[in-house]
């Protein structure tokens, strides 16, 4: 079987896939050129196994997927607590499972005493819950993450909102004690040790990034150094290296060594988190040793096969884990290139490593996130050494003095912290270079799997020398082929409307077909309440960064030329600044009036900090792109109230007449129609979010749209919209879309025409 196990790999996850994503043309193509892969090139034995292997992973993910099914939801139970209680603020989740069913469980703490008694608390308490079981929301805008798909391939269907937890015991298996033993250890490191040297330490050696700063954290993933603050194979080989070395000096024999080590790596594992990566880094480390007792000849390749196969056979769904993709697609370029790729001096089997590592990571990179940064192999260049053989052996010795010798633990814990400076501060300078990131938009599947062809080719071709002639046509096939993903959205010869599920606020973005313009109509915004101290969260969910500009990314959208703010509402401008700082914004556009919002103030000058032009306008402004004229009408006075003075935008796209009205309520439409006497228009956005104040009989007569498109949050506070609008908008036979029922709604079109689609569908309710 030597050599064969990476055949057989291939074709189990093959099997997974086939039955457990939705199958396309492309997936049956690659199935069917595999097929005669194995049949012509490799032997009949091999040919038979990989088939039977194929097969086999097609029944049992049959079965995994039958069994995976939603449960009867429950209002009360006894259940274990499975993961560590995290504490984020007023917030507490884990999950917890019964005899049938896994639920991810949340809690709003209610003191700052509660808070602190549950930051001791560990897994393996079991307690009795009582409250509400919800099915996780689906994806509601377009490439965006999945919460829905995420928990269902955890086997999880419910998210348990509990408003009582009590009758706690505590009986912890083997398992739940060394996740404690974590927790203890985290929380040690926390209050022994400066805070970013804590942080630093728990995410290298705990595998826990959670103390990590959001901007540190958010500059590692820009500028593709996010996979250096992860456990992978890397600290696994440390362990082993340094361990075996003092086992070895000690007069212990290799395979007494390898014997302790293949204890130590499992329960090593748990300590750092048990991810995906973890245990595939572990796995191999296990395999390794095991074959060194038996002595066995095994290869790399072979090691990373056995030990994936044995982590689909546990769970089939790891597969789709982001982080085992990239963890798995990496290990296995760098074993296939390590006969000549990586031989040589090692400053040159260094910079060839490096680069072999940055082509692994392109198509898992440009799948998911739909951007990379061109400074990513040089910076990893610096920081892979630095991380590796300096911050970490440094965070390793100063968690060992910090027991030993406390009084020396706290000078390398100064000096840990003042390297981390000078990285964080390297950081802070790549982040201001241009073009420190390029956005290409989230590659479709087909896309990707030509990205990982075309890599394959270049890696094959560079290893052998019979092929090394070809190895420039390969180079340049991943040239042509990135080049054409950047320049896509030029050839789209559509354009689209879209209603951006933001919550409780308003964000519509027009993209003008083969992106001659894109123009952003407000951008959402958190509400929130006054809280004490101890009840903020550290990483509270944010419309600018957790929607709109994952949203704008994996639609390719590198620039918006112009940002249109109808008036200074939070829910409506509130993320303005988050969109500001990190994308390319041509125009900002306010309505002219005496007196700007705190937050309109803020954007303007955020924005002409930036260089960008600030434009406020009134009505009878107009602008045009090709055959798109846009039409201000309003504000013209002295509004009533803020609401009153919002832009409203008059245009045709898609052969219908658009009307963007922002937080109009009575006052405003009754002025607007005073004003202009009749306004046909095809699609209405119903002002404040459909308020018993807005949408008169007045205006949708001026109006007479047959589209009506309202913007609210799901079961949000105020009750919009209202049924009064509702029904007024039922008796005119106008069709209603809402993102609150219907998630993003989009209206692609062309010149000759459109159509509306919602991004839930109902098979997602």
């Amino acid at each position: 079987m030597q050599g064969q196990w990476i055949y057989i790999l291939i074709s189990v996850a093959a099997g997974i896939v086939t039955v457990s994503s939705q199958f396309a043309w492309y997936m049956l193509l690659m199935i069917v050129l595999y097929t005669l892969y194995l049949f012509y090139m490799r032997p009949v034995r091999s040919f038979v196994i990989c088939i039977s292997g194929f097969l086999l992973a097609v029944v049992y993910m049959q079965y995994i997927e039958k069994e995976n099914t939603p449960s009867v939801p429950l209002s009360s139970f006894y259940g274990v607590i499975e993961t560590s209680p995290l504490v984020d603020g007023d917030r507490l989740s884990f999950i917890v499972t019964t005899e049938n069913a896994s639920f991810r469980l949340v809690y709003k703490l209610q003191t700052y005493r509660e808070q602190q008694k549950w930051n001791k608390q560990m897994p393996g308490l079991t307690c009795f819950f009582t409250g509400t079981s919800e099915i996780p929301s689906p994806s509601r805008n377009p490439g965006l993450f999945d919460y829905r798909e995420y928990l269902r391939k955890q086997q999880i269907h419910y998210l348990f909102r509990a408003s009582t937890i009590s009758s706690c015991t505590s009986n912890p298996s083997f398992t739940h004690r060394l996740f404690s033993i974590r927790k203890t250890a985290i929380t040690y490191v926390n209050t022994h040790l400066p805070e970013q040297a804590a942080a630093f330490t728990n995410a290298l050696v705990y595998g826990d990034r959670y103390g990590l700063d959001e901007e540190t954290e958010r500059a590692y993933q820009e500028l593709g150094l996010v996979h250096l603050l992860a456990i992978s194979g890397s600290h696994i080989s440390l362990l082993i290296g340094i361990g075996g070395y003092i086992l070895l000096r000690l007069g212990v024999t290799k395979e007494i060594t390898a014997v302790v080590f293949v204890v130590i790596v499992p329960l090593y594992m748990f300590l750092a988190g048990a991810s995906p990566s973890v245990i595939r880094a572990s796995l191999m480390g296990i395999c390794a040793l095991v074959a060194l007792l038996f002595a066995l000849r095994i290869s790399g390749l072979d090691i990373l096969s056995i030990a994936v196969l044995l982590m689909l056979l546990h769970n089939p769904y790891v597969l789709y884990d982001i982080g085992f993709q990239y963890s798995v697609f990496s290990t296995a370029v760098l074993l296939l290139s390590s006969r000549t790729i990586l031989m040589g001096g090692w400053w040159q089997a260094y910079l060839n490593m490096s680069i072999v590592a940055q082509l692994a990571a392109i198509p898992v990179t440009l799948h998911y996130f739909g951007q990379i940064s061109p400074y990513s192999l040089v910076l990893n260049l610096v920081y892979v050494p630095y991380l590796s053989f300096i911050i970490l052996p440094l965070c390793l010795i100063t968690l060992f003095l910090s027991v030993a010798l406390p009084s020396l633990a706290q000078l390398t814990a100064q000096l840990l912290t003042y390297l981390l400076d000078i990285s964080s501060l390297l950081l802070a300078v790549c982040e201001k270079l241009p073009f420190r990131q390029l956005t290409f938009g989230a590659s479709p599947m087909y896309v990707t799997i030509l990205y990982v062809v075309c890599i394959t080719a270049i890696f094959i071709a560079w290893e052998g020398r019979v092929w090394r002639k070809w190895l420039v046509h390969c180079i340049f096939m991943l040239v042509l082929l990135c080049s054409l993903h950047y320049v896509s959205p030029f050839f789209r010869g559509h354009g689209t409307v879209t209603f951006l599920d933001v919550g409780q606020g308003d964000c519509i973005i027009i993209q003008l077909p083969y992106s001659k313009a894109t123009y952003v109509i407000d951008t959402g915004g958190n509400i929130s309440l006054p809280k004490e101290s101890w009840q903020i969260r550290k990483r509270e969910y944010s419309i600018g960064t957790d929607v709109l500009l994952p949203y704008l990314r994996s639609q390719g959208i590198r620039r918006i030329d112009k940002l249109i703010l109808t008036h200074g509402d939070q829910d409506h401008i509130g993320a303005a600044k988050d969109i500001l700082k990190a994308v390319s914004v041509k125009e900002v556009i306010v309505g002219k009036k005496r007196l700007y919002g705190e937050l309109e103030e803020e954007s303007k000058r955020l924005a002409l900090k930036k260089g960008i032009a600030v434009r406020a306008v009134t009505a009878g402004d107009t602008w045009k792109s090709g055959a798109y004229q846009f039409t201000i009408l309003a504000p013209a006075h002295e509004a009533r109230n803020e609401n009153d003075y919002s832009i409203v935008l008059y245009t045709e796209m898609g052969g219908k007449r658009w009307l963007f009205t922002g937080d109009l309520e009575a006052n405003g439409e009754e002025s607007l129609v005073k004003r202009y006497g009749s306004i046909p228009a095809d699609i209405l956005k119903v002002g404040h979010h459909g308020s018993k104040t807005s949408t008169t009989d007045t205006l949708i007569r001026a109006v007479q749209p047959t589209t009506a498109i309202i913007s609210a949050g799901v079961q949000n506070r105020y009750g919009h919209p209202h049924q009064e609008v509702l029904q007024r908008l039922k008796e005119n036979k106008i069709s209603i879309w809402r993102t609150d029922q219907h998630g993003a709604i989009i209206f692609t079109f062309t010149a000759e025409g459109g159509t509306f689609q919602r991004n839930i569908t109902y098979d997602d309710i």
